[in-house]
Formats: C-alpha cells, sequence, structure tokens
C-alpha cells in the first residue's frame, strides 16, 4: 500500500515503518483492512497539517500478553498507524467511532472513516483503540484474531461465514460510497445479518436477475446511472416481494417522491437501523430474526 499512502498523505508527510518480519496470519477482509488503513491516513494527514510523521506497525499479541480492557483474548495480530499531529481531547474520543460524528467543517469529511475501521474489527471478531493526548499526536490500533495457516487449496478471500447467521434475513446493500457502504455492512453484520454488498444499482440487478435471493435491498438514493427507486422498481421486477429501504442524507431528501419507500435518513445511529429493518423484514414468510446483541449500547445507541 506504499504508494496509496504516499498519495493520500503527501510529500510533506514522512511514512515510518516497523512491521514485525514474524507476524501472524489473521482473520481479515483484505480490502476492508486496506479501507481502514486509508481512512487512518487520512484522518493522520488531516492533523498534521502538512507536515509530521506517521507511523505504521505490525505485532503479534500472544495470549496472556497485557492490553486493553476492551480487547478480546487469544492471539492477535496488531496493526497500528500513529501520527504526531494535533491530538484528540477526551470528550472527542469518546465519540470518535460514532457514524456520521466528525469535526471538520460541513462538506469537508462524511465522520464515517473510525466507523468504518471499528466496524471491520468487530466483524472480523477483533476491536480498535484509540490513544491521544492534544498536542501530542493519535495511534490508532486495529486488533485482528490470528488465523491458522490456511490449506493451500482451501479459500482464500472473500467474505467471512458467521457460525449461526446462516438462517438469518439476507440483505443486499447498494452504495456508491465505499465508506457508507462498509459502514452499513458492518452494522448489519453487528446486527446478525447475513450481508452482500455491491456499488451501483446495475450489478444488484445483475444478482437479483441470476436468482440470489435476498430478503430485503438497501440502497442508497442518490447515485450515479440509476437512483435508488429507479433500482427499487427493477428489483422488484426481478425479485417480486423484495422489501427496499431506501438511505438519503438530508440534501437529497426533498428528491425523494413522497410515501413511495420507506426512508432512512442520514445520519443514522445502530438502533435506527435495526427499528427501520426489522419493520420491514418482521412477519415475511420464511426468514428469521438474528439473535439479539446486548452489547450495541441499546435501542438508541450508536456502533462506536
Amino acid at each position: 500500500m506504499a504508494e496509496q499512502l504516499h498519495r493520500t498523505l503527501g510529500s510533506g508527510t514522512a511514512v515510518v515503518t516497523r512491521l514485525a518480519a514474524d507476524l501472524w496470519p489473521a482473520v481479515a477482509d483484505e480490502r476492508r483492512v486496506e479501507l481502514a488503513v486509508l481512512n487512518l491516513a487520512t484522518n493522520a494527514r488531516d492533523a498534521l497539517h502538512g507536515g509530521g510523521e506517521v507511523r505504521i506497525a505490525t505485532e503479534n499479541l500472544p495470549a496472556g500478553a497485557p492490553r486493553p480492557a476492551t480487547v478480546p483474548a487469544g492471539d492477535l495480530v496488531v496493526l497500528t498507524l500513529a501520527d504526531t499531529g494535533e491530538g484528540m481531547p477526551p470528550e472527542v474520543i469518546a465519540r470518535a467511532f460514532e457514524p456520521f460524528f466528525t469535526t471538520r467543517p460541513q462538506g469537508k469529511g462524511t465522520g464515517l472513516g473510525l466507523a468504518q475501521v471499528y466496524g471491520t474489527a468487530r466483524q472480523l471478531g477483533g476491536a480498535v483503540t484509540i490513544r491521544s493526548r492534544p498536542g501530542e499526536g493519535t495511534s490508532v490500533s486495529l486488533y485482528l484474531p490470528r488465523a491458522e495457516p490456511a490449506a493451500k487449496d482451501g479459500p482464500t478471500g472473500g467474505k467471512l461465514e458467521t457460525p449461526g447467521l446462516n438462517e438469518a434475513a439476507r440483505i443486499l446493500v447498494v452504495d456508491d460510497d465505499p465508506q457508507v457502504r462498509a459502514m452499513a455492512v458492518a452494522l448489519l453484520e453487528e446486527l446478525g445479518y447475513v450481508v452482500d454488498e455491491v456499488f451501483d444499482g446495475a450489478e444488484a440487478l445483475r444478482l437479483l436477475r441470476a436468482g440470489r435471493r435476498f430478503d430485503l435491498l438497501l440502497t442508497d438514493y442518490a447515485m450515479p446511472g440509476m437512483t435508488g427507486t429507479e433500482l427499487a422498481g427493477r428489483a422488484r421486477v426481478a425479485a417480486p416481494g423484495l422489501g427496499v429501504l431506501l438511505m438519503t442524507g438530508y440534501a437529497d431528501a426533498a428528491a425523494v417522491p413522497a410515501g413511495t419507500l420507506p426512508v432512512l435518513r442520514k445520519p443514522f445511529a445502530l438502533g435506527d437501523l435495526r427499528t427501520a429493518v426489522e419493520r420491514l423484514l418482521e412477519g415475511r414468510p420464511g426468514r428469521i430474526l438474528p439473535f439479539r446483541r446486548t452489547d450495541d449500547g441499546g435501542g438508541d445507541g450508536r456502533a462506536g
């Protein structure tokens, strides 16, 4: 990722790496981990204000070694990205993982970067921690469970299968913004659903016309080529009875035809998403509500 990081950080930022030569294999979705690193690099760049240092380190954390209270037990692989920037006060750290929370001026950030990092860590059975003080920089560590070496002819990459979720409702998420899409997928998987994701309406229709079964379509409204309402109409031809939930930001809300489809307004919390999805799926034949989670902060809590 060196070339991507240098493009993201700019010529005024030095990148220092300390990578363990004997690093264990980790349970990970490569694409999402790369996105997490890019999100952390973007935050670091903004905190450096044009110059400074970003340090990237990897290490093994054996079972039994000291760790923060929020980090699970067992062997873990740790990826840390630290900067020498302005740092964060405690009140910002407390909300840093909330979806759509940002300290940047309006229009300068989505507030989804750290939420995506958090969602990736939770999806993979790991954790993420932040250490920061004003004027002393910020360090974010992503903890991933150690994986047993895969057989050479075994599957590599792809979506992880979560035990016990195979009978839960299957949801297709459609959004052209990779940060929004990753955040929505992570929250839905946190709630126990089985989730597939695509970047536009054409790809969603290809899956539906190929016979892929979904209980719910969660789609952004404003997408290039095909709006969410246009996709919903064509999707229900390919899959009659498919539930549809639109996501829309405040700027797009007025453009959504009134009363046509249920709408989930951005920014939304984990409880908002759960309520909207369960309302649409309740009572649908042949589907099973996922188990209830007790660690998400309650019905009104945010995923953070």
